[in-house]
């Protein structure tokens, strides 16, 4: 079936992120990052099993932020929720 996920934790991290994206979202007052321009977009990540920080400015990431304030409260509010959400990041 196509519509099944491969493991339980990658089904229970589409749920995580999908919760995720609403989140950002709100914190990010509906803005979206703009990967075609220089600017800096603050990053959280995925490095071998730790969840970092990153700014990054073409590089495309799923969990990115306008400021490094609002990635830093995202992360310190989410972590948990970050932390299921790690198969599929």
């Amino acid at each position: 079936n196509e519509n099944i996920f491969a493991t339980l934790p990658q089904a229970q991290a589409s749920i995580a992120l999908a919760q995720l994206s609403q989140l950002m979202a709100v914190y990010n007052g509906g803005w979206t990052p703009d990967w075609k321009t220089a600017n800096n977009k603050y990053t959280i990540i995925i490095t071998e099993t730790e969840i970092t920080t990153e700014t990054y400015h073409y590089s495309q990431r799923f969990l990115t932020f306008k400021t490094k304030q609002i990635r830093s409260l995202f992360l310190d509010n989410f972590h948990d929720l970050i932390n299921q959400a790690k198969p599929l990041l």
